[in-house]
Parts: structure tokens; sequence; C-alpha cells
């Protein structure tokens, strides 16, 4: 009788567990490389990114942004110009409206518009510096809308657009720089970033400007000579097709804060006076003119700090004036120039039309720049 063996229920166990044991391994070696080519991949996506830096956030410039903002868009505009500027229009919103071509049917003087969205005198200082070293050897005229709040910014940093704008952050020590953030690095990674980088890299193989994201400011927004072209001022909050007369009872809601606090901060006086002394030193004495605000604006916020705010500011610049050479004209009432209360979108940006009397009245309180 043939006697059947019987395999052996330890050894099976045995092949069960040595086989599962490699499958284990082989997974977590899988999972391994995994990782390691994902972080491979990463670091690659990165270095590529912050190589051609498409968001301007490393600084490093070598290939243009493709999401610039106004001053970046200006800094593009200006290295388009033929010839420099004889005169430069600085300020905030409020200035941006204002046409270099308008002037120059004034006075015959071809100009640059420098003006951007809260502008500071850190944006001046930029600016200035910039178009002076640009084109070495010319001279420029100043006019520079000052808001009473000019000097009220608070950060103890420069701007974050003027940081990512290489051309204008050269004007400014390391140690005024933000550094990355964790936001930025994500933004790096991210694959809208990579479409970006290749938009950005195909634009300077060919010449031209990159695509520029519908979320920033454009150099199409604007005349070749800085000019805005195009866009309403509103308030945020404030629906586009609210009246007048809701928008201004809106804008000191939102600037509560600002009128009741002090009228200065170190930063932006220090940076005003040494924007001051340069000018001065390169030759020129800038038109300071202090700007307009809606007749209706002015009765809710006078009371709320602004009176003083305007008185502080007046003194301020006439103690400067031992120091340094300048024109003040003060144009914050509509009546000084025969503007209408119809021609503002807002409590304190005009229309063109307010802006050209502005500007008329202002030249013949400035007659160097006629």
């Amino acid at each position: 009788m043939t006697q059947v063996t019987q395999p052996d229920p330890g050894l099976r166990h045995d092949d069960e567990r040595i086989v599962g044991e490699w499958k284990d391994s082989t997974a977590r070696r899988f999972v391994r490389w995994v990782m390691l080519a994902t972080a491979a991949l990463l670091v690659a996506v990165l270095g590529a990114n912050a190589l051609v830096d498409p968001y301007g956030t490393i600084g490093t410039g070598i290939f243009p942004s493709v999401i610039p903002e106004d001053s970046s868009a200006k800094v593009q505009l200006l290295e388009g110009l033929d010839l420099p500027p004889q005169f430069v229009v600085l300020g905030s919103s409020r200035a941006m409206r204002i046409e270099p071509s308008y002037i120059r049917s004034n006075t015959g003087m071809r100009g640059f518009n420098a003006a951007v969205r809260s502008g500071t005198p850190l944006d001046a200082w930029a600016f200035a510096n910039f178009i002076h070293d640009r084109w070495q050897g010319s001279q420029q005229k100043y006019i520079w809308m000052l808001d009473v709040n000019a000097f009220q910014y608070q950060s103890p940093k420069v701007h974050e657009n003027l940081f990512r704008t290489p051309e204008l952050a050269q004007y400014f020590p390391a140690s005024d720089r933000t550094g990355l953030s964790a936001s930025d690095v994500l933004d790096l990674l991210s694959w809208q970033a990579t479409r970006d980088s290749f938009r950005s890299v195909r634009a300077k193989i060919r010449g031209v400007p990159p695509v520029v994201r519908k979320d920033k400011r454009a150099p199409g927004e604007y005349t070749p000579d800085g000019g805005r072209l195009a866009g309403d001022f509103g308030n945020p909050g404030v629906s586009n097709n609210a009246g007048l007369g809701v928008r201004i009872k809106a804008t000191p809601e939102a600037a509560k804060a600002a009128y009741s606090g002090p009228a200065f901060s170190e930063e932006p006086r220090r940076y005003f006076e040494r924007t001051v002394e340069a000018m001065n030193r390169w030759g020129a004495a800038p038109v300071l003119v202090l700007t307009p605000i809606h007749p209706r604006l002015h009765e809710i916020a006078g009371p709320l700090g602004w009176d003083a705010r305007h008185r502080a500011v007046l003194d301020y610049l006439d103690r400067l004036s031992s120091r340094f050479r300048f024109t003040v004209v003060d144009l914050t009432s509509i009546d000084s120039f025969g503007g209408s209360p119809d021609g503002f979108y807002d409590g304190t940006h005009m229309t063109v039309a307010n802006l050209r009397l502005m500007l008329d009245a202002m030249l013949k309180q400035a007659p160097d720049l006629s």
C-alpha cells in the first residue's frame, strides 16, 4: 500500500510568511522610491520656478514677471521710452489719471506718470532714483501729488510690490525686505507657477512681454507715458453701480482709524526727506501738490481728524522749507481751482475733467513747470 506524505503545515506557514515579508519589503521600497521621486520632482520644480521667478518673488530679474503690479508695469513702460521724461508725476491712485500729454500741451515738456496705487514716499524714492539712474545726465522736474495721509504708512517693511520689482528693490537695504513666506514657496510649487514660468521664458526668447494674468496690473492699462487708460475707482464693499453719494459716505467709514491715528510715522517721513534732498542734489525743486477731496467728504472727515492732519502736513512742509527747495501748492479744496463736485468717482478720486482744472491751477502756481 502506497503511503502518501502530507505537507508539513509549518513549512507552508514559513513560505507564506516569507512571501508576505517580501511583499511588504517591496511595497516599502516602492513607497520610498515614489516619495524620493516626488521630492526630487518638487525640488526641480521649485528650483526652476525660483530661477525663472515668474512672480518676482525671489528678485532674480532674469526673466520678465507675468503678473506686473502698477510698479513693475510702469518700469516696463519707462524702459520702453526712447527719450527720458522731462517731468515725472509721483503719488498714489489719486494721481494715476493725470495725463502727461495734457501737461505737455501746456508746457511743451515730455512727461511720465509714475503714480501707483497706495503710493507712499517709498514708491517715490524708488521711481525717482530709477529714472535718474536710467537716464544719467538728464534732468527731470517732479510733480508730487501728496495725500494728507501720505506720511502715515506704518509698515516697517518695503511695500511688497517694490520688493517684487528688482529695478526698484535695489534702492532699499536688504534688511527692509520681507523675505519668502510659506505661501510664496507654495506658489512656486504650483502647476500655475510652472505654466507661468514657461510663459516668462517664452516671452524672453521671443523678446515680447509675457501673457499677463488678469487679476494683476498690466502695461496695457496705461498710455506709453504712464497715464491710466480706463477703469473707475471704487470703494471696497461698495457696488460699482452705487451713486457718488454712497461712495463718498463709504470713504471715511473705511478710513476712520487712519484719520484718528498719528499724522506721521518714521519711515515715510524719512524717505520723503531723502527723496526731496536727492531731487535738490540733482538740480530739481519738486512741486508738492496736496490733493483735493470732495466737499461732502470734507464735511464728514474734517471732524474725524482730516482737518488736523491737513494742518500738520502744512506745518511740517513749512518747517522743511528752510532745509530743502520745493513749492507747495495746496489744492485740497476744489474751490482753489474751480473744480466741480460732480467730477469725482468717490470722495478722493477725480475725473479727468476735474484733474485738468487742477493741473491748470497748479501750473499757474508753479511757474518753473511752464
